[in-house]
């Protein structure tokens, strides 16, 4: 016999949901038995997860009771940062103001300015050069670089403290959590650390 698969997500509209400011998806799945719901942080959706048989109608309906909780966890969700020209990113937990040079030397830097824009001064500004069109993507390769880096340095500085030995350093984009650790001794790390607080 055939087993069944989980049906692709559809998405819940009612004129009720549309002020969530969040999209709703429910998700069919062979293994649930009862209906679910959670909330996607870094996708900043709603998952009602229900039983196969189980139609729109009550997936609706369980979301409209527990429509308090859902709005609870969305308003506790930080607005992104948008990667844009006059963004200010929380760098090593220190706010940076992005600015897009248009030059066409390579790379990233960070320059402290004062109130007059004397370098070394109050405030800092993180400027990215290269064609403004790809500029965002080119900040996010510096920061993915420069979060690697810090990592690399704090792993040797806290293993070597320990008498311990991490095996291999991963950085990637992991949507669920900050960092894990594996049984075989790899650590891997969300490059998004680098704009947490301190």
């Amino acid at each position: 016999m055939a087993k069944a698969k989980a049906s692709a997500p559809s998405k819940l509209d009612a004129p009720a949901l549309s002020d969530l400011g969040a999209d709703v998806e429910v998700r069919r799945h062979p293994a649930a038995r009862r209906l679910t719901l959670r909330v996607s942080q870094t996708r900043r959706a709603v998952i009602v997860t229900v039983p196969m048989q189980c139609g729109l109608l009550e997936a609706g309906s369980f979301l409209h009771r527990n429509i308090d909780w859902v709005r609870e966890r969305l308003g506790s969700i930080p607005e992104p940062i948008p990667f844009t020209c006059g963004a200010t990113l929380p760098l090593r937990g220190e706010p940076h103001t992005v600015r897009f040079t248009g030059s066409m030397v390579r790379g990233a830097r960070v320059r402290r300015f004062d109130a007059n824009g004397q370098c070394e001064g109050d405030y800092a500004r993180l400027e990215v050069n290269g064609p403004t069109e790809h500029a965002a993507q080119r900040l996010t390769d510096w920061l993915f670089n420069e979060a690697r880096r810090d990592l690399d340095e704090r792993v040797v500085h806290h293993t070597r403290n320990l008498g311990l030995v991490a095996k291999r350093i991963t950085v990637r984009d992991q949507s669920s959590r900050w960092g894990s650790c594996s049984t075989t001794g790899t650590l891997s790390f969300s490059w998004r650390l680098i704009l947490a607080p301190p």
